[in-house]
């Protein structure tokens, strides 16, 4: 199987899975791996990775190629040479030339020395481009000796940064060996991470067989944007091969969601080779829902290379939700190339929702180009209350690319307030990445009150990403209360990520309850995204009371999403009580989306007996819509009411 072959729905649905910064290069198969064993020689690697972040391309003039196929620079020790990055630009500013010279660091490495390079990224500041690296390097250590390579990930502290190599590593395993890999997958302990690792290898089993990787689809009961995904993934690969095929079977899924996925994937795989036959197929679905969102389907894959046909399309669609998302994706395609006639098309359109939502189409993507354009469009039409909102986001396009003229057409809008601090609010918002400091003077131009408040919450936020402390020296001279309040929870949010003693030191310093309250619950609810553990050593160390049972809910939310079993062995140890209840409150809640059954039984486990009744209610009604017979025989004997049974069922 080649690298090429996994389809790109598998691409998209993992890197959404996952959201863990990795690049889109490393969910690619590999060859040459049948099993997790070391097949080649040391140093060897001759599998093809796919380009990454630091893949900028070679320099014939200064590279040379190794024994084992992969380029290489100037002599020396890659290892020293690395080290030296790491400590200089990789910490800072990180331009083409940087991203170039990794990548010929990192081709030198061999296989056998992975372990040292990585050792090397401990304790550096976690940013996109440490990331990538560490991920480059374990594809490398994968390549010659995968289960090495998988032993080490599963150790990983961040489990973010796990979960998204485990799955890189499943899917160059499954390119050569998928039954191996589907074996491994199947007896990850943590639900979440395993349906993960599931939805990689089904994908690349689809690139050769869907019509098995859709038997698997079932048998592991891949539920939620997992099962959507590979749904997506596996139809459109069939559809490329066997459209008559793809298409009996899309229709012979029972569940209206699954197959409604299925046919729009169908629908955009066809179009992209016969628009006139995928129109003329999708007519033909005998279900009014199904025709009308495979049609728009159709109207996605033609405004690719034709938005202009595909807008006619979409205005031939019966009014309602899907003819909309249709529009307003052609209208975006064809501004993108021809602004003006896009623009004249959608002001031709009746009055109406429709038209005011590609109105908005158009203003969007002509920001990407054009802002001043796109902002005189905005002020130029009706679009009603919708008006501050979208010129917000043409200027925040505009203040990206020049902030100076952004800010410069703003100022001729101060007779309009409500247009003028909106503006200004998102001029601020871009500078403050940059520069703290600055975007504070631009807010400080806002009309004083409520809007400027929440300005500079937002602005202190992103300030503390790149300049904790003097974002923190900031917020400690302020003296107006509502402002602190405003700020106090964001900045929490901005310091957390990378200075969590910091965040906690700042925040048990506040001496107001009700903000100190939701900075905390803010703090848990970051924090838990990075370290989840050490937050709930951090929670189980908060006084009994509100702040420790809000910081506790939010901890919940968070780690459930990402490590249920992690999540579910600490609530386990929790002695009964307040704080223990609103956890597992929270985890069930969280819970019930993917396994309704097993939150069920924790919402039972709840000792107050009025959030008990709560808590089960909740899960129950989320368990009736998957499948109400087994969520009302449970109910039978659930520990609630019998008039709060009834009331469930009727």
């Amino acid at each position: 199987m080649s690298a090429k072959a996994l389809p790109v729905f598998w691409i998209s649905s993992l890197i959404a899975a996952l959201a863990c910064g990795v690049g889109i290069g490393y969910f690619l198969p590999q060859s040459d791996q049948g099993s997790p064993q070391q097949t080649h020689s040391e140093g060897g690697n001759s599998s093809p990775r796919a380009q990454t972040a630091f893949t900028q391309g070679n320099d014939p003039a200064t590279t040379a190629t190794t024994r084992d196929g992969r380029a290489e620079a100037a002599s020396g020790d890659p290892l020293e040479e690395l080290r030296k990055m790491l400590a200089g630009s990789m910490t800072g500013a990180y331009s083409h030339n940087d991203a170039r010279t990794v990548r010929r660091i990192v081709d030198r490495i061999p296989a056998a020395m992975i372990p040292q390079a990585l050792a090397l990224l401990e304790g550096k500041p976690e940013s996109w481009q440490i990331s990538s690296l560490r991920t480059e390097l374990y594809m490398i250590w994968g390549d010659s000796d995968l289960k090495g390579a998988l032993a080490a990930a599963e150790n990983l502290s961040s489990l973010n940064e796990q979960r998204g190599i485990l799955s890189a590593l499943a899917s160059q395993w499954a390119a050569t060996d998928a039954n191996a890999a589907l074996a491994w997958a199947t007896q990850q302990p943590d639900l979440n991470l395993r349906r993960n690792l599931l939805n990689t290898v089904i994908g690349a089993i689809a690139s050769e067989n869907p019509q098995r990787a859709l038997q698997l689809l079932e048998t592991h009961e891949l539920k939620g944007h997992q099962a959507s995904g590979a749904i997506m993934g596996i139809f459109n690969t069939w559809a490329n091969s066997d459209i008559e095929a793809a298409s009996a079977a899309a229709l012979n899924l029972s569940h209206p969601q699954s197959r409604s996925t299925a046919l729009n994937a169908i629908a955009q795989a066809y179009a992209q080779k016969d628009v006139v036959s995928a129109l003329a197929w999708a007519e033909k679905l005998p279900n009014a829902p199904d025709r009308i969102n495979a049609l728009m389907y159709v109207v996605f894959a033609v405004s690719n290379r034709d938005p202009a046909e595909a807008v006619e399309i979409a205005n031939s669609l019966p009014p309602g939700s899907s003819r909309n998302n249709a529009m307003g994706h052609a209208i975006r395609r064809w501004t993108d190339s021809q602004p003006a006639e896009a623009a004249e098309f959608v002001q031709k359109m009746s009055p109406g929702n429709a038209r005011n939502q590609a109105l908005s189409s158009v203003a969007t993507a002509w920001a990407q180009n054009a802002p001043q354009e796109a902002a005189e469009f905005v002020l130029s039409e009706g679009f009603g209350s919708n008006r501050a909102n979208l010129l917000s986001n043409v200027i925040s396009n505009w203040a990206m690319a020049d902030p100076v003229k952004a800010q410069e057409f703003v100022a001729t809008l101060s007779d309009e307030p409500a247009l003028y601090n909106q503006a200004m609010q998102s001029i601020a918002g871009v500078v403050a990445a940059d520069d703290g400091a600055k975007a504070m003077q631009i807010v400080a131009q806002i009309t004083a009150g409520e809007q400027r408040n929440q300005a500079i919450a937002q602005i202190s936020s992103t300030w503390s990403h790149s300049e904790p402390q003097q974002a923190l020296a900031w917020f400690r001279a302020q003296t107006d209360p509502d402002l602190i309040k405003a700020v106090a929870p964001n900045l929490v949010n901005g310091l957390v990520t990378y200075e969590p003693e910091l965040a906690v030191k700042m925040a048990s310093g506040l001496t107001d309850l009700e903000t100190r309250t939701q900075a905390y619950s803010n703090l848990a609810s970051n924090w838990a995204n990075h370290d989840p553990v050490a937050t709930a050593a951090w929670v189980n160390r908060l006084p009994a009371g509100q702040e420790q049972n809000r910081a506790a809910q939010s901890l919940m939310s968070n780690w459930t999403d990402s490590d249920s079993y992690g999540a579910s062995v600490w609530l386990e140890a929790l002695p009964q009580g307040e704080m223990r209840d609103e956890a597992v409150s929270s985890f069930a809640r969280s819970v019930s989306r993917e396994d309704p059954e097993a939150a069920a039984i924790w919402a039972s486990t709840i000792s107050q007996e009025s959030s008990r009744t709560s808590s089960i209610e909740n899960v129950v009604r989320q368990w009736m819509r998957q499948d109400r017979s087994a969520a009302t025989a449970w109910l039978q004997n659930a520990p609630i009411p019998d008039d709060r049974k009834e009331r469930l069922i009727r």
